[in-house]
């Protein structure tokens, strides 16, 4: 069996996806998603209940002595960020541990370089937070977000983030069931920068049948491409796309196994003018042509 959660392409177009259920992240090529070539072990992906996992890449720095790049996966129920070389595979450090103390993580999850790459933002899903870390030299350098509901402030169990130029990073607060702005780590004016549907709605259609009638609820990943932005709903398995300004949107996939549609889909990474969709519950990564 597998279930994919979330996934990142490197320049050679490898695809690095964390494995929920086999707690390993399986290594496949653009070419070939359906055989690994590849896997790293040794994660707790699915210990208590179904977590998301993420993983992002640091491109070598030309400037630097390393010859490799960097791998980031948060290990989400060993309360860790580990840290491997791309081209051995190999373990070269793991961030943080358990509690809510500076440098310590509860449930990481969604992980952004902010754009020069220089620093590392982990969700830290049940500490209601982001946690900052030096890409580099792996020091902790701060925290940022809280606890709460307001308008202006707060987060809920945050899931992903994404950063959107320079250090500007927003941030799927899926208890609040919105999408909010941080810049350099203090929230932005226009804080809430999407609210979404507060709750799942329910009709009749014209057979009779029950359908739902929202189309993000809650959002559980995020992902740019170009000047638009893709919200991946688990629950209603929905890919939805909305434009700049967050006021039109439609569904680019819907509830399916066939070829286009998704089933409790989860990760996303946009490459090529291609949506790489970890498709959850249908065991595939399911790749939408935008």
């Amino acid at each position: 069996m597998f279930q994919p959660v979330n996934l990142v392409i490197d320049e050679s177009n490898n695809v690095f996806v964390t494995d929920y259920y086999s707690n390993e992240v399986k290594i496949f090529t653009t070419t070939d998603l359906s055989t690994p070539v590849d896997k790293i072990g040794g994660f707790n992906f699915n210990e208590k209940t179904f977590t998301f996992p993420d993983l992002v890449i640091k491109p070598k720095d030309p400037k630097d002595a390393e010859d490799f790049d960097k791998l980031f996966v948060s290990d989400t129920f060993n309360h860790v960020v580990k840290v491997f070389n791309t081209n051995t595979k190999e373990l070269i450090a793991t961030l943080g541990s358990f509690g809510s103390g500076d440098a310590q993580f509860n449930q990481p999850c969604g992980l952004a370089l902010s754009a020069d790459g220089t620093e590392l933002h982990v969700v830290d899903m049940m500490n209601h937070r982001i946690s900052v870390w030096n890409a580099s030299t792996f020091a902790h350098i701060d925290n940022y977000g809280r606890l709460g509901h307001g308008l202006n402030n707060g987060l809920y169990f945050p899931i992903d983030i994404i950063c959107t130029s320079g250090k500007t990073m927003l941030v799927v607060d899926t208890g609040n069931n919105r999408i909010v702005k941080f810049n350099n780590r203090v929230e932005d004016t226009t804080y809430v920068v999407k609210q979404l549907d507060p709750y799942v709605k329910h009709m009749y259609n014209a057979s009779g049948r029950l359908q739902l009638t929202t189309n993000t609820f809650p959002a559980m990943a995020i992902e740019a491409a170009g000047t638009d932005f893709y919200l991946s709903d688990l629950y209603t398995s929905n890919i939805v796309k909305f434009n700049n300004t967050w006021t039109t949107s439609n569904v680019i996939a819907s509830y399916g196994k066939e070829a286009g549609k998704v089933k409790f889909p989860k990760g996303m990474f946009h490459k090529g003018g291609k949506l790489y969709v970890a498709d959850t519950a249908a065991g595939e990564i399911e790749v939408i042509t935008l």
